[in-house]
């Protein structure tokens, strides 16, 4: 299994990601190079092991393969948009770090399958459900259903990308997937502007990059790492921002001994001793993150939604670096 000691002989991370999901985990066909939410992640992870963010082998992965693949040692971490549930943990032994993102399940449909312009998912005509094999998505939808008495036909499917190529061909009525990935997915169609989302909310779910038991070096590294994206925000402190901030403040000041924070387990694999700074000044802070691959300064610009600072009403906290 994955630990520290062998993935520093072998000198770079080997990262699971989904299969294309827009926003997320994207390879350019051109470049060859992957982008996108999770993927700045993974290379936050690189950069506080190795002081390198191409220090990575990204292994593309569908849903129904993702654990697997991780428990049977063929990727080191799995940055792949999944769920942190019960049954993942304490049944098939695998450890999520702390959330990089809350989202949850809705429905889209086109606009026709509605009886009026109430778009809830009681208000569609039909109602066969896309849904992706693998996922935690079923489970969300036969409860919702279940609860709100509302009859529906699930069809599953192993990739998204076959999802939502029978949705629009009309062999599915409704596509269900979570908030952020569904935006993405639907950005992918020829006129999207025929489609909506309905306002029903089918869940709430903490998503996090996964691990096996035998790597809790890696998950700390993780766990400290998305705090440091998060704190930086919270500091104001940007990729833009913080080489000024390590010059301009007091060697004694809070803001100084942040950035200047290196991780102990890393030292055989890195001896620069800035890894706070490093992460920072590569991958930017939590707000730079999002805002390029899903925020603002995307092709989607999507809300952040639950995924801002506490002190504005969000989800998002860190412990402090002291």
């Amino acid at each position: 299994m994955s630990n520290l000691n062998s993935i520093s002989k072998r000198g770079y991370l080997k990262v699971g990601v989904s299969l294309g999901f827009k926003g997320f985990s994207e390879k350019n066909c051109r470049t060859h190079e992957w982008h996108g939410f999770d993927v700045d992640y993974a290379k936050a992870l690189a950069i506080a092991l190795f002081n390198e963010h191409t220090a990575i082998e990204f292994v593309p992965l569908a849903s129904k393969e993702r654990f697997r693949a991780l428990t049977g040692g063929g990727i080191d971490i799995g940055c792949f948009n999944a769920t942190i549930s019960f049954k993942r943990e304490m049944r098939e032994n695998i450890r999520f770090s702390i959330p990089t993102i809350y989202d949850g399940e809705v429905f889209a449909t086109r606009r026709k399958n509605l009886k009026s312009e109430v778009a809830v998912l009681s208000n569609t005509l039909e109602r066969k459900i896309a849904v992706i094999r693998g996922s935690t998505t079923f489970s969300n939808v036969e409860y919702y259903s279940e609860k709100n008495k509302i009859d529906y036909t699930p069809v599953f499917f192993d990739t998204p990308r076959d999802a939502l190529e029978s949705y629009e061909l009309g062999e599915t009525d409704i596509y269900c997937l979570d908030f952020y990935l569904l935006n993405g997915e639907l950005s992918r169609l020829n006129s999207p502007q025929e489609h909506v989302i309905l306002n029903d909310e089918v869940s709430l779910e903490a998503m996090a990059p996964a691990f096996t038991s035998q790597s809790s070096d890696l998950l700390n590294i993780m766990n400290w790492t998305i705090r440091a994206t998060i704190e930086a925000e919270r500091l104001a402190i940007t990729s833009q921002t913080v080489h000024a901030e390590l010059q301009h403040n007091h060697p004694k000041s809070y803001h100084y001994n942040f950035l200047k924070t290196f991780y102990k387990k890393t030292w055989d694999l890195s001896e620069d001793k800035t890894t706070i700074y490093n992460i920072i000044s590569s991958v930017g802070n939590y707000e730079e993150i999002f805002s390029r691959s899903l925020g603002a300064e995307s092709d989607l610009k999507l809300p952040r939604r639950s995924n801002i600072l506490r002190q504005n009403g969000g989800l998002l906290s860190s412990p402090l670096f002291i």
